[in-house]
């Protein structure tokens, strides 16, 4: 950028620098995860301003086969309590998350490519 800098270098170079940086930096975050490098993963992660991120033994699960029997002596890492939320709230956000809810397009998440979809996951 400067008084050398051609007319066209401001909207073709200059402007998309800073959102293709920043989706470098996710891409690259992203791929230092999934293989396994999770240091490496940090620095792009902490331009972002995480606090916290998807656990690395998460991401090693995917990884590793669930055994064909079941381990019964194994604890259930996830428990269900019921009635956590109040009614009122819970069925205030089945409507705000349903959907048809408005939040899906106003907040483009089917192009923002969070994890709960974007990537395959399955076994």
């Amino acid at each position: 950028q400067g008084a050398r800098s051609p007319a066209w270098a401001e909207d073709w170079v200059f402007a998309p620098r800073g959102p293709a940086l920043r989706f470098a930096c996710y891409m690259q975050a992203l791929l230092n995860t999934q293989l396994g490098r999770h240091s490496d993963a940090l620095p792009a992660m902490c331009r972002f301003g995480f606090r916290m991120r998807i656990a690395p033994s998460v991401w090693h699960s995917v990884h590793t086969r669930a055994p064909r029997t079941p381990n019964i002596s194994a604890e259930c890492p996830v428990r269900m309590f019921r009635n956590a939320v109040p009614r009122d709230i819970a069925a205030h956000l089945r409507r705000a998350f349903a959907p048809g809810a408005p939040y899906w397009k106003q907040t483009d998440y089917d192009k923002r490519g969070y994890f709960s979809f974007w990537y395959d996951v399955s076994c």
